[in-house]
């Protein structure tokens, strides 16, 4: 028991670690390209979708996979080293890819949907492969750590808090001290080196048999377990799926709409984004951790979540008063920060967190909830990880091709 609780903290360490790097490339591929495209809506949007797309592809891909294999943890470290081998290569790949689009431009300057297809595609060709591998870890991981139905909630949600609240940190890093201590190159060869140490000691791990022991313990509860198809009808899942779906669409709908009003209210320098962003994955996070075990304790998890999901709407709807009142509010704040500049992030970033603090709490509890209610079984947890997680990506995916086409 000693020993598996051990291999359980260490392995959440390196989650942790991993979702820092995630939003560390995240940031830095966003503001690399932009010096490519041009820092406009689609060109940043241009970014975010193949993000999403690699993300939903590989949670899809990988799910099937680790339900298939005996080898969870060696996959995951295989997943961590191939994010950091390909990161390696992206510096290298910009000034192909701004050669090339430099040479293009003149041809589609005057034919906008060919250029922002143009700029997806050369955004695809080099960040398809890593996150891809991202997209991979949460259901392999899911699946290695996850041993009792009973747990399914909590296992999840602590899984997703701290890849989250890593997420949080490594864009607050990346944002406001590794890119402007190290620059760009430094700081992918940095998070690079941090995924491929993750990785060889994932293996290291993974060679004292650890895994096996896991494996062993969850086939002998599954045999005690009920099937929770019997309990759920197809509509009721399929109904989940599409809610979920909603959810990641109608979220990061939220995140560009509140960036876009807090944009104009705290000003729109270099650090408001990353600052709008963190407070953002901190919500998430916390909701996570707190509906995880409620997840698990509730008879009826699907009413739960219809509660989120009509608690995140009126939240969403008072804020729309909150943002009238605010440039006033903020203005009388500003004297009392005087002329420090951390006194002024400080001041931000409790002002979005407040604002967004509810509602993204709730989002957050959403996930915890749709894998409890999807999942009837541990022997089929990666898939079912995977295609609920594909299916919130594509979600917001959505959101932000249909941003596209509103500019």
């Amino acid at each position: 028991m000693r020993n598996k609780n051990s291999l359980s903290s260490v392995i959440l360490l390196i989650f942790f670690i991993s979702g820092l790097c995630s939003l560390i490339y995240e940031v830095i591929w966003v503001r690399h390209l932009t010096f490519v495209f041009g820092a406009t809506n689609l060109a940043v949007s241009s970014v975010l979708a193949v993000f999403m797309a690699g993300l939903a592809l590989g949670s899809f891909y990988f799910g099937r996979l680790v339900d298939r294999s005996s080898k969870p943890l060696l996959i995951y470290s295989l997943l961590e080293i191939g994010i950091g081998i390909f990161a390696l290569f992206i510096p290298f790949l910009i000034p192909i890819i701004t050669s090339l689009y430099i040479k293009v431009y003149p041809f589609l300057s005057h034919k906008v949907l060919f250029l922002n297809l143009f700029r997806f595609s050369l955004t695809f060709l080099i960040l398809i492969v890593p996150t891809l591998l991202m997209g991979g870890t949460l259901p392999v991981i899911g699946k290695f750590l996850t041993t009792r139905f009973q747990t399914l909630g909590r296992s999840m949600g602590t899984l997703y808090f701290v890849n989250t609240i890593g997420g949080a940190i490594g864009s607050l890093l990346a944002g406001f001290f590794l890119l402007k201590i190290f620059g760009v190159r430094l700081t992918i060869f940095f998070a690079a080196f941090l995924n491929i140490m993750l990785g060889i000691l994932v293996i290291l791990l993974y060679r004292r048999s650890y895994s096996l022991h896991f494996l062993k313990r969850t086939e002998k509860i599954e045999r005690r377990v009920l099937k929770q198809d019997e309990r759920y009808s197809q509509i009721l899942l399929t109904g989940v799926l599409i809610t979920f779906a909603i959810s990641g669409f109608s979220g990061l709908a939220y995140e560009v709409l509140w960036t876009r009003v807090l944009v104009f209210i705290i000003g729109n320098h270099v650090y408001a984004f990353t600052t709008m962003l963190t407070t953002f994955l901190f919500g998430i996070a916390l909701g996570s951790i707190l509906f995880a075990r409620l997840s698990d304790s509730k008879d009826n998890p699907a009413f739960t979540l219809s509660l989120l999901q009509i608690g995140i709407g009126i939240s969403a709807i008072l804020l729309i008063s909150i943002f009238y009142h605010l440039p006033c509010f903020f203005q009388q704040m500003i004297p009392l920060v005087g002329k420090s500049w951390w006194k002024f992030i400080t001041l931000e970033f409790i002002i979005c967190f407040l604002i967004m603090i509810i509602p993204t709490t709730l989002m957050g509890g959403t996930f915890p909830l749709v894998i409890k209610i999807y999942t009837p079984r541990i022997q089929i947890l990666g898939r079912r990880v995977g295609v609920a997680y594909m299916l919130s990506t594509l979600g917001a995916k959505l959101e932000v091709l249909s941003s596209v086409g509103s500019c």
